[in-house]
């Protein structure tokens, strides 16, 4: 379920268990997010995406699922900042080195 720590100590949790249990066991992700947001944890939102696109959930509907959670949370700056930070991700491990160079 932990899958490491990001650069100012939080606690990354792995986002396939975050998926599974809002998919499989009906937790809101919103609510999740805000657990995890009081004990200084993160969701890998890499994983979450992997595991949804991996059951046959559309991108379209991941993004605004992993937004909204987000946004209601930690406010609209934040929704946008993991959605940007969450396309990148996606695209640097689709096009490799060379398409990430091209964003920053």
């Amino acid at each position: 379920m932990i899958v490491g720590k990001t650069e100012d100590e939080k606690t990354v949790v792995d986002g396939k268990f975050v998926f599974k249990m809002s998919d499989t066991h009906g937790l809101p992700l919103e609510i999740t997010v805000d657990l995890l947001r009081q004990k200084n944890m993160v969701v890998d939102w890499v994983s979450f995406y992997n595991a949804a696109s991996d059951v046959g959930w559309q991108p379209k509907r991941i993004f605004s699922r992993i937004e909204a959670a987000v946004g209601d949370v930690f406010g609209s700056r934040a929704r946008q900042e993991v959605s940007t930070r969450l396309m990148f991700c996606l695209l640097r491990d689709t096009h490799g080195k060379e398409a990430s160079s091209h964003l920053v």
